[in-house]
């Protein structure tokens, strides 16, 4: 009797967590608690193995379920949706490739992360925590001759790097997010690079509010490409937010993105907030994480086509 309260007592902590995160549907603050849903996952996992161990039907029941249930929340995280080969990429067959990447601000391994880059040879450049330490890295990519700079500090910016001319460039004045009007293949595109705040307390959401009203300013609607360092979780109801303002839907996978210590709290985290999202129109045909190149993120570059 005691081991069947200490299980229900167990479930009770990642149940309560998945509840608050729910509700952050209709009440922002408590959407934070939606970043953690596969660690809530996890323990369901833990606890339906030693509840079965130990013979305890009623809480092993309970924690398989909630681990269903919570596994389906985690919605366009889907691990296996691309294969991660190497893809063609040119410009000439309709195939575009774009890489964003989070530096991290203090990251002195430029030439790491200009190696990779060119091996990747993407055709656009997402560069968030750009500054003084290592934005020599623009310099040292050559092929990328059209560049969009936003400061968002007084030493740092966020950048979109094109091999492509814009037909228009700039910056969202609240946001801080540049942005490109580019064609492809006769098709207009406008390509954002994004960094939103830490989830609430920390005003992300005050700044996708600024987001939404600068993008409603601009002049013209096209489709929008968007990738950056979200600080969310796909399955968020920031990144659904994000969405329902571009039009664009997330590139789906589970890609842990942020590894370290470098987070509100100091604590450790695997979580995957880098994301890239396509129009309407666009369709993915690989997505891959890079390696460690000196910052506590990873780069994510995706392959994709545009439909007639």
């Amino acid at each position: 009797m005691v081991l069947r309260i200490l299980a229900y007592c167990a479930l009770l902590v990642p149940i309560t967590f998945t509840g608050l995160a729910i509700t952050g549907r209709w009440f922002r603050p408590m959407d934070s608690f939606s970043h953690f849903f596969h660690y809530y996952a996890l323990a369901f996992a833990g606890i339906a193995i030693l509840a079965a161990l130990l013979k305890l039907k009623g809480p092993a029941v309970t924690a398989v379920v909630s681990l269903i249930c919570t596994t389906l929340l985690l919605g366009p995280a889907k691990p296996f949706a691309f294969a991660m080969a190497k893809p063609e990429n040119g410009v000439e067959t309709g195939t575009l490739k774009i890489l964003t990447f989070n530096l991290l601000f203090a990251n002195d391994q430029i030439d790491r992360v200009t190696e990779y880059v060119e091996l990747q040879n993407p055709d656009i450049v997402l560069l968030q925590e750009v500054s003084p330490i290592n934005g020599k890295v623009i310099e040292l990519l050559e092929g990328y001759r059209f560049h969009q700079r936003c400061r968002v500090s007084p030493v740092m910016e966020t950048v979109v790097l094109s091999k492509m001319e814009p037909t228009a460039q700039g910056c969202l004045p609240n946001a801080e997010a540049p942005w490109m009007d580019l064609s492809l293949n006769g098709k207009p595109i406008r390509t954002m690079s994004v960094h939103l705040n830490w989830p609430w307390p920390f005003g992300q959401w005050p700044k996708i509010d600024d987001f939404r009203n600068d993008l409603a300013a601009l002049p013209e609607e096209r489709p929008i490409i968007l990738g950056g360092d979200f600080n969310a979780v796909p399955w968020s109801q920031a990144v659904r937010t994000v969405e329902g303002i571009t039009g664009s839907t997330i590139v789906p996978g589970f890609r842990v993105t942020l590894y370290g210590y470098n987070t509100p709290f100091k604590v450790p985290l695997l979580v995957p907030i880098d994301q890239i999202l396509l129009p309407d129109g666009a369709t993915a045909q690989s997505a891959i994480v890079g390696p460690e190149l000196g910052s506590d993120h990873r780069p994510v570059s995706v392959t994709f086509t545009l439909n007639d």
